[in-house]
């Protein structure tokens, strides 16, 4: 692979072809522009898959800290579909503004589950959201609890945005074991 120096002249000598006509007198800057396209795409590629999800209260809309968020997505090394499929968990916790970032490793499956946990608590939106939608255009769940507070909120690219209410001592009195 040519130096960094060679490369530099060859892609001044690229840019003075373009200008002034291609000869074929220098074959060896097409490796180093070939090299260069490989690079680029590369990192364009490769680059992490970091996902936002931030669950706000389903009643006030404000930030929900302290809360235990997992993104889980079909296991890529089972071969075959199973009834019972096998999924990698993606874990984080909320900070004080709600958000956690959960980064994908690379790992690029046409849908994600979002679920969210931490004290008594029900979550409000759908668990189930395209990826390529949450990466284009971000995704602000449905609030099942109160349709008031999500129509004041946007989502950004990346971000998943859900809701969660703490339960009331009627929802813990019915799901008490006994």
């Amino acid at each position: 692979m040519p130096t960094g120096r060679r490369c530099s002249k060859v892609g001044l000598r690229i840019f003075n072809r373009w200008r002034f006509g291609l000869s074929a007198a220098h074959v060896g800057q097409k490796h180093c522009l070939l090299w260069a396209a490989l690079l680029v795409l590369a990192t364009s590629t490769i680059s992490a898959q970091i996902i936002t999800v931030v669950v706000l209260d389903a009643r006030s809309g404000l930030p929900i800290s302290g809360r235990n968020v997992r993104i889980s997505i079909p296991d890529p090394r089972t071969q075959t579909p199973t009834p019972h499929p096998s999924f990698m968990n993606f874990d984080a916790k909320t900070g004080s503004n709600g958000k956690a970032q959960v980064d994908l490793l690379g790992h690029l499956p046409p849908r994600i589950y979002v679920s969210e946990s931490g004290g008594f608590s029900t979550q409000c939106s759908p668990h189930v959201y395209k990826l390529q939608d949450v990466l284009s255009i971000g995704i602000l769940a449905k609030n099942g609890c109160n349709k008031k507070v999500s129509a004041k909120i946007q989502a950004q690219p990346g971000e998943v945005i859900i809701f969660s209410k703490p339960e009331s001592f009627m929802d813990r009195l019915r799901d008490f074991p006994g």
